[in-house]
């Protein structure tokens, strides 16, 4: 789960595209995700940075362990995707443990746009 919201985070995902996000579309050896069937049924190509393309690697080095066959790159236990419905539920206990105030789901991705902007702004 953790390994989950962290692409989510800081790739700019949107909740579906990292619990759906197919093995074979994940480059470790790049760095670079594809992310295919968005929201308006287009394709987009983003890329990790070095710490979450390391994390990523340590963590398919185990998934390959406990689910060699599922398409996906965070399956579930039964090797299909997590249901949206999981993963907002997990996010909100998570996210309660930490800060004891309930954010909307998507509450990551403006984080992740105000954080953009500035950069770009700023270089």
């Amino acid at each position: 789960m953790p390994v989950m919201l962290r692409p989510i985070y800081t790739c700019g995902l949107r909740p579906n595209e990292g619990r759906e996000l197919k093995h074979k579309n994940v480059h470790l050896d790049t760095g670079e995700i594809l992310i295919a069937d968005t929201k308006n049924s287009k394709e987009r190509m983003i890329v990790m940075s070095y710490d979450m393309q390391a994390l990523c690697k340590l963590y398919d080095m185990r998934r390959l362990i406990f689910a060699p066959e599922s398409e996906y790159f965070f399956p579930s236990p039964n090797g299909d995707a997590y249901p949206n419905t999981w993963l907002a539920k997990e996010f909100k206990r998570r996210w309660l443990n930490a800060n004891k105030r309930n954010p909307p789901i998507h509450y990551h991705l403006y984080v992740y746009m105000i954080c953009v902007t500035v950069l770009h702004l700023l270089f």
